[in-house]
Parts: C-alpha cells; structure tokens; sequence
C-alpha cells in the first residue's frame, strides 16, 4: 500500500516536503511527478517547490511484487507583491500618510508615529527620522514585505535679529539646521522692510 498524504497548499517559492509511506512487502518506492511522470526521488522523502502558481501533482510509488499508487495534488498559491510607497520627506510636527499596496491584510511596524499599525494608509508623525515595514498577506496566507522611509527634518531656528557692533551679544546670525535645506534662500531685512542682502 503507497500513502502519499493529503493534498495541500503552500506559497509560491517555498519549499515542501513529500513524505510518503509504505505497508506490506516493499522493495523499493519513487515520487513522480505528473504529467511527465519524471522520477524526482527514489526515497520516501522528497522536496517540492514550484517558481509559478497553480496546482501541481505529484505520485508516490511502492513496488513489490504487486504495486500500489497515490497521488497528492499540491497548490501553490502566488506571492503577493507589497510595495510600501515611495519614501518621504516631512519637517518635524507634520504628518504625512503612507499607501501600502498588494494584500489583503497590512501590518505595519514600527508602531511608532503611526495612527493605525493594521490598515493599508496609516497617518505617520514619527518625531524622529523612520522606516516603516509594511507586511502585506494574501487571502491565501502568503507574505511579502516592503519599507518606505520618512525622513524628518527639523524645524529651521534663527535669531530675528543681528548686532554686528563688536559687544559680543548677537555679533554673529547662524541658522540652525539650514544645511538640511540644500535649496534655502536666505534674505536680511532692516527693521522697515527693506532687503538688505
């Protein structure tokens, strides 16, 4: 008697392992594989895998000096493509909201900044510069995984003003975080409107 076991499902690029089992007097057992009916193993163990979808069946022999037959059909489910969006840039205390794509169901992680961790557009506020993993899962229970980054860039800090007299208070006039805009133009006004520089 040749047992190949109950027909199954797995995703798309992983692996699976075939056992099947014997009774009786057993010389020697193969798995084939259908339609071509190609050896793919002479053991009771074989491992499986599919690079497309669909349902493929495989036959598990025992001979002896009468033979037995059992097929096992085996559905490979497709992979589900995530894309997390494409990354972003906020200055701190904004908000921006991210589009994930590809499944049935999302998580999100870190949690962090986030308004909702399990849904496919969340509300992202991260204080600090973040990348979010989405993963995204099928109907069929496969996973796929895809990031995006936010990146946070800080809230431009300057004096209102400058005393360029030599006193030591207020000679110089730095703009904190200016070399995170690379495209900022800077102009000084007087104190009645007119530009100066």
């Amino acid at each position: 008697v040749a047992i190949a076991g109950n027909d199954t499902s797995v995703c798309m690029g992983n692996s699976l392992n075939l056992v099947g089992t014997s009774q009786g007097g057993v010389v020697s057992v193969q798995w084939l594989e259908l339609p071509s009916m190609n050896v793919i193993s002479n053991t009771n163990n074989v491992t499986v895998n599919s690079a497309s979808s669909g349902t493929v069946c495989y036959v598990f022999a025992a001979y002896g000096v009468c033979n037995d037959f059992d097929t096992i059909c085996v559905t490979y489910n497709p992979q589900p493509i995530a894309n997390a969006g494409i990354d972003v840039t906020i200055v701190e205390g904004n908000s921006t909201q991210l589009n994930a794509t590809g499944g049935g169901t999302y998580v999100w992680t870190p949690s962090t900044g986030l308004s909702d961790t399990t849904i496919s557009n969340p509300i992202a506020n991260p204080m600090v510069t973040t990348t979010y993993t989405v993963t995204v899962t099928s109907p069929d229970g496969c996973t796929s995984q895809d990031s995006v980054k936010v990146t946070v860039i800080p809230t431009i800090r300057f004096p209102d003003g400058i005393t360029p007299n030599g006193d030591g208070k207020n000679d110089t006039w730095v703009i904190d975080y200016i070399d995170q805009y690379p495209d900022a133009i800077v102009q000084i006004y007087n104190r009645w409107g007119e530009m100066l520089f």
